[in-house]
């Protein structure tokens, strides 16, 4: 137990450090020391993590890929590429109490600030955030519920910089903790359904969306959706005018067929962007078909394959190291999941229960 210490810390370490990764490109895009010593920090925790797996030969190799590809490309690059994608395998395979905790932890965390910036808590409370800070809040305390017109107080961010990517750690936390057939939280799946709807993002609806059908394979998406609906009617009660600026279903559709439009955008947009990615998830997913050896196991591979389309569908992920272990997680999560299903019949301990022995009448 003792022994695995340090690699359970160094999973952590190095989960929390690709979550804030947004964060950390604004905090410290002015100081190249810092900047070399977060992605530095972050090296050498997914060294530590894979050290038992590959050895001291595998970790060099790793790290000259690393030194090799920052000459060539940006470390996000380099790091995406050589790391962060096995990184994000290994610790949804082999270290998912760790992953787990991390991103229940930073949700937590998230949801409160989150609330406090929705209801004008303090000034402070903002400074997070990096878009459209012009103008002021209202604190709903002191002044009621007044539609303050201020973006960070109608599209709150939490712990992120912008809308954009805490609607990216939503996909994340809903693939590789709130999907998966393990987790049991019901009390999680209810705040998170809250969270979604207090977010007023286009990708919060989806992933209401998605988890109607979700409800046949558990029941819990049934407390995500009810959380979501009731926040929903809560805002559309108190603050209609914000329900309508969040929530304008027409703009909504033409915001979201626009990334579509191929022909009139000149090459800018979402999927043209991220076409060469979005094919290839398509490619990958299409062979992890022949993986699955039961036809109902086939219903597993609906959150994981939108989990990994939908970034690709809001803005350019193409070199995020967040969207680089997101891959590496959908698959390391997908692979467990599938193969719990798949063996379900043979092997009884992939239930996640133990039959008490009867004693012998006899």
């Amino acid at each position: 137990m003792y022994k695995d210490s340090p690699k359970r810390f160094a999973a952590v370490v190095g989960v929390l450090l690709i979550v804030f990764s947004f964060q950390a490109n604004y905090e410290l895009a002015d100081s190249k020391v810092t900047y070399y010593i977060y992605y530095g920090t972050l090296l050498l925790s997914c060294v530590v993590v894979f050290y038992k797996k590959v050895r001291a030969l595998g970790c060099i190799i790793m790290v000259l890929c690393f030194t090799v590809g920052t000459m060539f490309f940006a470390p996000t690059k380099a790091l995406g590429f050589a790391v962060i994608i096995p990184f994000g395998y290994y610790t949804a395979r082999y270290q998912k109490i760790q992953l787990e905790k991390a991103l229940l932890c930073t949700f937590y965390v998230n949801f409160v600030l989150v609330f406090a910036q929705l209801i004008g808590w303090s000034e402070s409370v903002y400074k997070f955030t990096h878009y459209n800070n012009e103008g002021a809040y209202i604190s709903f305390i002191e002044e009621g519920l007044i539609f303050s017109g201020f973006l960070p107080q109608i599209r709150p961010s939490g712990v992120f910089p912008s809308p954009t990517y805490i609607s990216s750690f939503c996909v994340l936390f809903f693939a590789l903790v709130i999907a998966t057939n393990n987790f049991r939280n019901r009390f999680v799946f209810f705040l998170f359904g809250i969270h979604l709807a207090m977010l007023g993002s286009t990708v919060g609806l989806c992933l209401c969306i998605i988890s109607i059908p979700l409800i046949k394979i558990n029941t819990r998406f049934f407390l995500l959706i009810l959380g979501y609906i009731i926040t929903l009617a809560a805002f559309a009660f108190y603050l209609p005018e914000q329900f309508s600026y969040n929530f304008n279903f027409n703009e909504i559709g033409v915001s979201f067929f626009a990334r579509f439009d191929i022909a009139n955008s000149a090459g800018e947009s979402v999927v043209q962007q991220n076409l060469v990615i979005f094919l290839l998830m398509c490619l990958t997913l299409f062979l992890g078909l022949f993986k699955i050896k039961r036809i109902s196991a086939l219903v597993y591979l609906v959150p994981f394959a939108i989990a990994l389309m939908l970034p690709a569908l809001v803005h350019n992920i193409s070199f995020s190291i967040f969207y680089w272990f997101l891959i590496g997680g959908v698959f390391g999560t997908l692979v467990t999941e599938v193969n719990m299903h798949n063996n379900i019949d043979r092997d009884p301990s992939h239930l996640n229960c133990r039959l008490k022995k009867l004693p012998n009448p006899l």
